[in-house]
């Protein structure tokens, strides 16, 4: 399976204090499979499906990654508080909060 990165950097928060950054399809199999401490609700189940298409090919990075924030939200582990930088629908470079 190829690796299939971000466009955008996903923060998490698992343990207080200790930040993790997941850049890829391959680091959230593993962080769902190997370093997940939080809950294990629909929505991580949702994200494992959608990780496992996004390696296989069958759907884009950024499908892997909406379902891989959704479940951080769910388990209350996405680093909200971290700004990211996001292009905007004409290219330019806006900032937002890593939650939405």
């Amino acid at each position: 399976m190829k690796d299939r990165p971000f466009h955008i950097t996903v923060t998490i928060e698992p343990r207080l204090g200790k930040f993790r950054y997941v850049r890829s399809a391959s680091e959230a199999n593993r962080v769902l499979l190997q370093e997940w401490n939080g809950p294990r609700g629909p929505k991580y189940f949702a994200a494992l499906v959608a990780v496992k298409d996004s390696l296989a090919e069958k759907k884009p990075p950024s499908h892997a990654r909406r379902a891989f924030i959704a479940a951080a939200i769910e388990a209350r582990i996405l680093a909200d508080h971290v700004v990211t930088p996001v292009a905007d629908a004409r290219l330019t470079f806006a900032f937002r909060s890593a939650a939405e």
